[in-house]
């Protein structure tokens, strides 16, 4: 992939996202267990609270591509 996306975007009424090509999640969810959450680093976009698992899209990277793991 060229043009990591791992960055900060402000809106024209300031207020910030996360992901300079966009963003993608992915929601897992297990009948017994429940739905799969992350918590987020306190530095984050929404810091200090749960979501979905995801990231910032990297150029060129669908939504599909960003949500499945990199093996990195």
């Amino acid at each position: 992939m060229t043009g990591n996306g791992d960055e900060w975007v402000f809106a024209p009424d300031g207020r910030r996202f996360w992901g300079r090509f966009g963003a993608a999640g992915l929601l897992v969810h297990h009948a017994e267990l429940g739905v799969l959450m992350q918590h987020r680093a306190a530095w984050s976009h929404n810091g200090d609270t749960w979501g979905l698992p995801g990231g910032a899209r990297h150029e060129h990277e669908t939504a599909l591509e960003a949500a499945l793991p990199r093996g990195e």
